[in-house]
């Protein structure tokens, strides 16, 4: 990524007396996105899986739900790709998705939803802990060493936020701490 040195130059001004800022994420991808390799492209991908997330939980509880835009795939995508997931865990089948096409993590996400499902959900653990556990264990394997270094970074903050949290509420939060 070292060849978009004129990024930062056209990114527009920021000042301490900004109340609101008028250039949002979907600004920034858009506008970045027709120059990037496609290389370039997954590294930034990886950033917005997170919104899939959300969105493939949203599915699994409701297949009309609406979705977050900022997510990489289309609410058609990750149904078909549920659907496919679901049948082979169904008929206990080898499940056949490149994770080119769609990220390994929510295909074993997914896979494992739908076997737990068919044991009637006997683990205490929450669909969304464990889908960031997931996550954040898929991004810290990029071979970009900033980026898995972010996301490790990203992911002890957010774990140190929820044991303060604990602490000052006086709550168990052990079950909360991902990875």
């Amino acid at each position: 990524m070292s060849k978009y040195f004129y990024l930062i130059a056209g990114l527009p001004d920021i000042a301490l007396e900004d109340s609101k800022i008028a250039y949002t994420i979907e600004n920034f991808k858009e506008e970045i996105y027709p120059y990037l390799s496609a290389k370039d492209k997954k590294l930034i991908d990886l950033f917005f899986l997170g919104y899939d997330n959300i969105n493939v939980l949203s599915l699994l509880k409701d297949e009309a739900a609406s979705l977050n835009e900022r997510g990489n795939f289309t609410s058609e995508k990750i149904l078909h790709y549920i659907a496919v997931i679901k049948e082979a865990t169904q008929n206990e089948d080898e499940i056949k998705i490149k994770d080119k096409d769609f990220p390994s993590y929510l295909v074993q996400f997914i896979s494992d939803y739908f076997l737990e499902e068919k044991e009637e959900r006997k683990t205490e653990v929450y669909l969304e802990d464990y889908l960031s556990v997931l996550y954040y264990d898929y991004a810290q394997k990029c071979k970009n060493k900033f980026v898995s270094a972010w996301f490790e970074f990203n992911l002890n903050i957010k774990n140190i936020l929820i044991a303060l949290s604990g602490r000052r509420n006086k709550m168990d939060v052990s079950s909360s701490i991902i990875g």
